[in-house]
């Protein structure tokens, strides 16, 4: 469903769908994902472009971490959906730059 929703361009309503489909207490029927194994880690690369086209990079954060907690950087994953790891990387190196600005020459 938040493919769908990103497909047609609403960002409101897949950011909701996509943060429902990781919440452990929104209860779904068993997925099967025997057509696109790779459709959580889709999601997931979806969900970091929506924040990151938003500009809000600290939000983008908050769904790497637990994605790395959920051990979603596997390297199937990774070899096979190149997209994921170049967003996850991406906001990594934002964060880092965030946290950990430049020096400015004098």
């Amino acid at each position: 469903m938040a493919k769908l929703a990103w497909g047609r361009g609403d960002d409101e309503r897949f950011l909701k769908l996509a943060e429902q489909s990781f919440d452990p207490a929104v209860e779904w029927e068993p997925a099967h994902y025997d057509f696109d194994e790779l459709a959580t880690y889709r999601t997931l690369a979806l969900w970091l472009e929506a924040y990151w086209r938003r500009g809000n990079i600290v939000e983008a954060w908050k769904v790497c971490r637990p994605a790395v907690a959920g051990n979603y950087l596997r390297e199937n994953a990774v070899r096979q959906l190149p997209a994921w790891n170049l967003v996850f990387r991406k906001t990594q190196r934002a964060m880092v730059l965030l946290q950990n600005p430049p020096s400015k020459s004098p």
